[in-house]
């Protein structure tokens, strides 16, 4: 949104009945649009004030008719993506209604580029390879309750029905049947603009709100909230601090966002709240697949089984389906038993919540039922390393019973000891070391820089791997220093 535009929409918001007389549009370091205050601002202060019928949201829409026939509508049942698509359709049949949209010049003022991931390019995105981003940008089922905007556009719209929903409301708005390339490129635009400028309002309700979403996000520095007056009939902003004129106004898209989920779902990284001399969000978080985890763990185990059948005349080998074993009997037995030791450790982990592991029901010796798991490596899923350095409980656990002896695993709880401490900080350094190298590796040859948006996404990719990296590396400090105080 250019600084021209901006201003025209508090024009149009003044001439319905709003107003934000304390706000000025206007650019900061030469990049960045924002709102600024245009005066000193006590705390409480009303600095805008949106009237009920300047909200777009899908019911005050023109496709809400076809929206009811398909159940997407507030009266009807419906989750939270459902909710976010209905608010995509309104959208996009307010553009195609053009001037006769009633907010027409609020949708005219919102740029045609938002830099949300599905906007970016197909070698733009593999520079996010291994981040919490792109994974999450990929993961689940186009509809899956729970994901939210931006995700996998394309095959949103080709899966879900998505694309029947906007035919019907194309040829309800203007009575006319859009060419499908036009009508989806209009579909994804504005699933960028939903998920860059949306809000929620009360449970769960997804809107589009004129002025609010000039002001931008900075974590733990926002100076204004947000409240709707049910006797006016409005929706107001106010300070929460003192508000220096000039000082830019700064609003919470969410206060526990990380800077992955902010890349995914609004283009941009929020480097506004690094800190100044390690440059790490406080937010920052790096996620392990636990699938990596198992296998290292799985892999030392193996190999000091396999030294001692190697030493016999013995071969271990490791493949991508599994573990193929070529040893003398005694030392195939040992391995054998190793892994039946290794499957109970697994299958503990799953009962306890602590690791995701496809397992199918079964029937044991005795004819009871039981779970079985289908592979030894057949786990998904992932583990969480904050800012701090700090690794989840859940990475903790599992670390702790997979490098557990087998005669404290099989001999019942036992008293953490020196020994124990001392093993799992070992092998937390180990996993956090051979991640930060994964992701490291994963990074892709830049592609060709043609344009300034292009550069700006590879900055972006960037800036979020190595604060993922940070987070990684933090723990392997933290590990490495525990295991050095011991």
């Amino acid at each position: 949104m250019s600084v021209s535009s901006a201003r025209t929409v508090l024009a149009w918001l003044a001439s319905r009945g709003g107003s934000a007389n304390p706000i000025h549009v206007a650019v900061r370091d030469d990049v960045v649009r924002g709102a600024f205050a245009s005066c000193d601002l006590p705390r409480g202060s009303v600095v805008c004030i949106v009237p009920d019928d300047c909200v777009l949201s899908a019911e005050a829409s023109k496709a809400y008719g076809v929206l009811k026939g398909y159940r997407m509508t507030e009266d009807d049942d419906r989750g939270d993506r459902i909710e976010q698509e209905a608010l995509v359709m309104a959208i996009l049949g307010e553009l195609l209604a053009g001037p006769k949209s009633k907010w027409s010049a609020y949708l005219a003022s919102l740029p045609e580029d938002v830099h949300t991931l599905n906007a970016w390019g197909q070698r733009e995105r593999e520079l996010l390879q291994g981040t919490a981003a792109l994974e999450d940008y990929r993961q689940g089922e186009p509809l899956e309750e729970g994901t939210s905007l931006p995700h996998r556009t394309a095959e949103t719209y080709l899966s879900s029905g998505m694309r029947d929903v906007a035919n019907d409301v194309a040829r309800h708005v203007t009575r006319l049947d859009i060419p499908e390339h036009k009508l989806r490129h209009l579909y994804e635009r504005c699933v960028s603009l939903v998920s860059a400028f949306s809000f929620t309002l009360g449970k769960g309700h997804h809107v589009m709100v004129p002025v609010w979403d000039m002001l931008n996000h900075v974590t733990g520095q926002k100076n204004v909230r947000l409240r709707h007056d049910a006797k006016r009939r409005c929706l107001e902003m106010v300070t929460t601090r003192h508000v220096s004129e000039g000082e830019e106004l700064i609003n919470s898209y969410g206060d526990d966002l990380t800077p992955s989920e902010i890349v995914r779902r609004y283009g941009y990284f929020d480097t506004g709240a690094c800190d100044p001399k390690t440059g790490v969000h406080p937010n920052a978080e790096a996620r392990i697949d636990a699938r990596r985890v198992v296998h290292l763990m799985r892999a030392a185990m193996m190999r000091h089984v396999g030294a001692g059948g190697a030493a016999r005349g013995g071969k271990l080998r490791f493949g991508a389906t599994g573990m193929q074993v070529f040893a003398r009997k005694r030392g195939y037995l040992a391995v054998r038993e190793r892994e039946k030791c290794w499957r109970r450790r697994i299958l503990h982990l799953a009962r306890s919540g602590m690791l995701p592991v496809d397992v199918e029901d079964a029937v044991d010796s005795r004819g009871k039922r039981a779970m079985r798991i289908r592979h030894p490596l057949a786990v998904y899923g992932h583990y969480v390393v904050r800012a701090d350095g700090s690794p989840s409980a859940a990475l903790v656990e599992t670390v702790r019973v997979l490098t557990m002896p087998e005669h404290e695993f099989f001999g019942g709880s036992a008293m953490p000891s020196l020994t124990e401490a001392r093993r799992v900080a070992s092998a937390l350094a180990h996993v956090c070391t051979v991640a930060a190298s994964k992701l490291a590796r994963d990074a892709v040859a830049t592609p060709p820089i043609t344009d300034e948006t292009a550069s700006t996404h590879v900055a972006i990719a960037f800036a979020l791997r190595e604060s993922e990296r940070a987070c990684l590396l933090a723990c392997r400090r933290k590990c490495v220093r525990y295991f050095s105080s011991l």
